[in-house]
């Protein structure tokens, strides 16, 4: 389903931040508003929490911050 497209006038052409070329119009989805996202989001809780376990690089950059000295780190990335 094609969204139709207004047409819309530059206010200023000697301007680029104000050189509009086309505006698409929305509708809000109810059902990608009230059951989509609160699934993918139900999803992610527990999918990314397993994504970090599996993935050592994710845990370091999630969970670890970087020592500024040597007496300081409680552990090592090799």
């Amino acid at each position: 389903m094609a969204f139709p497209d207004v047409s819309v006038q530059v206010f200023d052409e000697k301007e680029d931040t104000t050189h509009i070329t086309s505006a698409t119009l929305l509708q809000v989805n109810q059902l990608k508003r009230w059951i989509i996202v609160p699934l993918l989001s139900f999803l992610s809780v527990f999918i990314f929490p397993l994504y970090i376990y599996w993935k050592r690089t994710l845990q370091r950059d999630w969970l670890f911050s970087r020592a500024s000295s040597l007496e300081s780190a409680t552990h090592v990335y090799v």
